[in-house]
């Protein structure tokens, strides 16, 4: 397979276009999260290590991507806005759903690409990060294609990647939505007890 698609545009990760995401930035933050155990159902960032994170699914059969900012293991709500992924973890696998409500696949036959549909990656989380494999024939994960021109996500097969794994980035660091809670006290109910005295008849 070629590396590199001529005919994709040149707009670098850090001005790409992104759809416009249908849901706002859940209240909260989202902190890094470093293990299989802490993967569990909920909203997340997927950024690989140059600061690369998914945004939305695009008809041309990419993710298109860019560069949220971080402070340290947080992103904050508001810079996670238009990166927001809904992960569905059964297990070792995960169905991803952009904030348009669209799942992404790989292109299934053992190729290169993407497309969208409701699909179960399996995960693996090696040294606090993560990889989305392809099941079953799809000897393929979800990769940040690191090249002039392509500067997208993509389902890669793992041949390509492990050809120029500089230039086919498939591992993630994932940073998952902290909830916020209420600082409102609980509210107790009181109930009020009565005494009732009986009067003896004359």
């Amino acid at each position: 397979d070629t590396p590199t698609d001529p005919t994709e545009p040149t707009t670098p990760a850090e001005t790409q276009p992104t759809a416009a995401p249908t849901e706002p930035a859940a209240g909260g933050d989202y902190q890094k999260i470093t293990t299989i155990d802490q993967l569990t159902t909920g909203k997340y960032v997927l950024v690989v290590n140059t600061g690369a994170a998914m945004t939305v699914y695009d008809s041309t059969n990419w993710v298109f991507a860019g560069n949220p900012t971080i402070d340290g293991d947080t992103i904050t709500a508001a810079n996670a806005e238009g990166f927001i992924w809904n992960l569905t973890v059964d297990g070792t696998t995960v169905k991803l759903q952009d904030a348009n409500g669209v799942f992404i696949k790989p292109k299934a036959g053992n190729n290169n690409g993407m497309q969208s549909g409701e699909y179960s990656w399996d995960v693996v989380c090696t040294d606090g990060t993560f990889r989305f494999n392809g099941t079953g024939s799809d000897t393929t994960s979800l990769a940040y294609n690191n090249t002039s021109g392509n500067y997208k996500f993509r389902s890669y097969k793992t041949t390509t990647i492990s050809g120029s794994p500089n230039s086919y980035l498939c591992n993630f660091t994932l940073y998952k939505l902290v909830e916020e809670t209420s600082d409102e006290p609980d509210t107790i109910l009181v109930g009020t007890s009565y005494s009732i005295h009986l009067i003896e008849p004359w």
